[in-house]
């Protein structure tokens, strides 16, 4: 094909075989210990023939978690996991590169033993209600049956505007109601 979007791209001292990019998404498949494993290989192997695959968000230590089985590259068997990985998308001639996440004060404190969230400022946030489903160990009968977030991810797609175009409605998680913009 001659669509520009086929053609080799360079990225500084990169060449991409293509301009598609494979965006991160939240996968959850790494298991309680975070371990990258055969299965996100094998993943991100079957879509290598993106030009570039960015990973899903990959927690950087202990602290930074505040999601349920995301990966993490941490420890030294992480690390190895991730080879794993990096091989498998290498060996098809693909081009990875590894999102580094910190959840921040976003994260719930059922991830730090009880503990406040480590945040980049001693701000707090501005409701109790965490972008994240706490473990299975901290949900009580207590404290009713846990109900996933209304909306699943930053945006979502509303209604018919009279112009035609869709409405972009805001979901922050830390906010009770959407706010449109």
């Amino acid at each position: 094909m001659n669509s520009v979007l086929f053609q080799p791209f360079r990225l500084h001292d990169l060449t991409l075989r293509n301009r598609i990019v494979l965006s991160p998404m939240t996968r959850a498949r790494a298991g309680a210990a975070r371990l990258p494993n055969r299965l996100m290989a094998e993943y991100y192997a079957q879509r290598s023939s993106a030009g570039l695959l960015i990973s899903e968000a990959t927690t950087i230590s202990e602290e930074a978690n505040g999601w349920n089985e995301s990966p993490g590259v941490y420890t030294d068997e992480m690390t190895e996991g991730w080879k794993h990985t990096t091989s498998a998308v290498h060996e098809k001639g693909g081009v990875i590169f590894l999102q580094l996440w910190h959840m921040g004060r976003a994260s719930h404190s059922s991830f730090h033993g009880g503990q406040p969230a480590v945040a980049p400022s001693a701000i707090s946030k501005s409701t109790s209600r965490t972008s994240t489903r706490p473990p299975a160990s901290s949900r009580t009968k207590s404290h009713g049956r846990w109900k996933p977030p209304r909306f699943h991810g930053s945006w979502r797609i509303t209604g018919e505007p009279p112009s035609g175009r869709s409405k972009r409605v805001s979901t922050a998680w830390n906010s009770t109601q959407p706010t449109a913009t």
